[in-house]
């Protein structure tokens, strides 16, 4: 990947390959586009489907296809109707991440996630890892909203959903569960409302 694209203003991204894409102001992609980086500082909708290794968000981002990448910044919104987020150590977002469908593989540490699919395994790093890599804190969330979650080796402030599973290592302070709550050997909470 050799292109770059650069819009200062307002533009389009055009579907293809790119190095890096970088959007200052307000912007608009093709219906699909892989990049190694897209750094958003302003307002951008996405494609159809957008690959990228990493993408940063100062502003808002809109997606309604598919958003896959392997580390994600957000401060500020972003909303895709499938966001898939693997393979990597730490997403961080100061706002709001928002998608239909939320699989996240790796520690997190965000505010808000809303979707109504939300599957996340923040794998705990084995003894060489952690005497390689110091990890100082496990994945946090202040809080999560969705139908269907289930999650894993993670602290989350608040919980509201109508199904999850919660596995071991997961410590959730409050979980408001309108539906089927199966917690797992392993796992704490705090405080259970609901059916």
């Amino acid at each position: 990947m050799q292109n770059n694209c650069f819009i200062r203003g307002n533009g389009i991204v055009k579907s293809g390959e790119y190095e890096k894409i970088e959007i200052c102001g307000t912007g608009g992609f093709g219906n699909n586009v892989l990049a190694n980086k897209i750094v958003v500082n302003g307002s951008v909708n996405m494609g159809e489907k957008v690959e990228a290794d990493i993408i940063e968000i100062n502003g808002t981002c809109f997606s309604g296809g598919s958003v896959k990448c392997n580390k994600i910044f957000v401060n500020g919104t972003l909303k895709s109707g499938k966001l898939d987020i693997i393979k990597c150590d730490v997403r961080e977002a100061e706002g709001e991440i928002k998608a239909k469908e939320i699989k996240i593989t790796g520690d997190i540490f965000v505010k808000s996630l809303f979707g109504d699919f939300i599957s996340i395994d923040s794998q705990r790093s084995s003894f060489l890892s952690k005497l390689l890599k110091k990890r100082k804190e496990k994945s946090t969330i202040e809080h999560i909203e969705g139908k269907h979650i289930k999650i894993d080796n993670i602290i989350v402030e608040r919980i509201d959903c109508e199904k999850i599973i919660a596995g071991k290592n997961c410590y959730i302070k409050q979980l408001n569960c309108t539906g089927k709550a199966e917690i797992k050997k392993g796992a704490f909470v705090n405080s259970i409302e609901g059916n």
